[in-house]
């Protein structure tokens, strides 16, 4: 049995292995292509896209781009912030003045 040498996982500043991309140019009857690798296994999916980049076919589903655009753009947004709680006005005033003393 033949042995492979093991590839290092690459990992960024947030600790999280870097995906591997590759790319495949469109040629005959096959589309183009993104292959993307995890990190630090061999898991895999595929992104097949048309020359006019009107839809996507992401791990087998195909779809418009807009639909994608729907679906996955909510999750990569940065949460908004959320809203702090204030206590009423009394109640940080009698603390405040716990702490002065």
């Amino acid at each position: 049995m033949k042995r492979v040498k093991q590839k290092r996982a690459r990992k960024l500043g947030d600790g999280y292995p870097v995906p591997r991309v590759f790319r495949r140019k469109a040629h005959g009857k096959k589309s183009a292509r993104l292959l993307i690798k995890c990190g630090d296994c061999d898991e895999k999916f595929e992104i097949y896209y048309g020359p006019d980049s009107e839809d996507l076919e992401i791990a087998g589903v195909l779809a418009s781009v807009e639909n994608w655009r729907k679906i996955l753009l909510p999750l990569l947004k940065k949460p908004a912030r959320q809203e702090m709680e204030y206590r009423p006005f009394d109640e940080y005033l009698a603390e405040r003045a716990k702490r002065d003393r």
